[in-house]
């Protein structure tokens, strides 16, 4: 008896993990997503290059060669949505004055929706400066710590409350044992 039904749940919990999958992880194939990485109308080196799959996890990382190209291996399919991220090298300032250090990185991004296997190659463009700034922290001076407020109303510090906790726990443990004691009668 027990088989039987054994036997009978599998078939139903595979086609359950089935159909439990993204309809992109089934019809996926590893795809290679190429293009280049251009600045100014000119090709950029050692960008480093993140191609996403929309609605998946797969992430393929590469870096432009000389000439700004990129080729990166993902999971996908006619029709998947792809990201494109591009990220230059980080120029930061000498610090100033007020002890700033600024910070410039030229940034890319590009959406595309992959129309045929293989895919026509890509262009990103690094149109976009992400920018920031830090500054030196200033000094901070040691100070008294103020005396511990946070014990419990009524009780003294030192020792442990008591009364209320201890009867609280008890009306909780016969609770437990009344409703016990009810549900084995039931049977």
């Amino acid at each position: 008896m027990r088989r039987a039904r054994l036997a009978r749940l599998v078939p139903v919990a595979l086609l359950a993990m089935l159909l439990a999958m993204p309809a992109g992880v089934l019809a996926a194939d590893s795809v290679t997503v190429t293009g280049t990485v251009v600045r100014d109308g000119q090709p950029v080196t050692s960008v480093q290059v993140s191609v996403t799959v929309t609605g998946g996890d797969t992430i393929g990382q590469a870096t432009t060669d000389e000439a700004g190209a990129f080729s990166v291996e993902v999971e996908a399919a006619v029709g998947s949505e792809v990201v494109v991220s591009a990220k230059g090298q980080v120029f930061t300032s000498e610090p100033d004055a007020k002890g700033c250090v600024h910070t410039e990185m030229p940034a890319g991004r590009l959406v595309a929706t992959l129309e045929t296997i293989p895919p026509a190659p890509l262009e990103v463009v690094m149109d976009q400066l992400v920018t920031g700034t830090v500054c030196a922290a200033q000094t901070i001076r040691p100070q008294i710590t103020p005396p511990a407020t946070d014990s419990a109303a009524g009780v003294r510090p030192g020792s442990t409350p008591s009364g209320g906790v201890v009867l609280v726990l008890g009306v909780l443990a016969l609770a437990t044992t009344g409703s016990l004691v009810l549900a084995n009668r039931r049977r």
